[in-house]
């Protein structure tokens, strides 16, 4: 589950972000990036190694819900979205 994102803004196609999510019970910091397009796709960093690839997929797509329902990539700048 993911508790906060914070998301670095640009006028670029990509996007930098840091999350906390709960990781088996644990808050963890993970990264990720965000490619803005005709479809947004979301790559967690760590993925395979510090984050499983089923808990990678599972915060992409929990991540691409939560910027789609806050259309945070229509606005410029640095903010926190809260999950809940």
């Amino acid at each position: 589950m993911i508790k906060k994102v914070s998301i670095k803004l640009s006028h670029s196609l990509i996007y930098g972000g840091l999350a906390i999510v709960d990781l088996h019970g644990e808050d963890e910091c993970i990264d990720f990036d965000v490619l803005k397009g005709q479809d947004i796709q979301i790559l967690v960093g760590g993925r395979g190694k510090r984050v499983s690839e089923h808990d990678a997929a599972r915060f992409e797509k929990e991540l691409r819900d939560l910027i789609r329902k806050h259309g945070a990539l229509d606005k410029t700048g640095t903010y926190i979205i809260t999950a809940s």
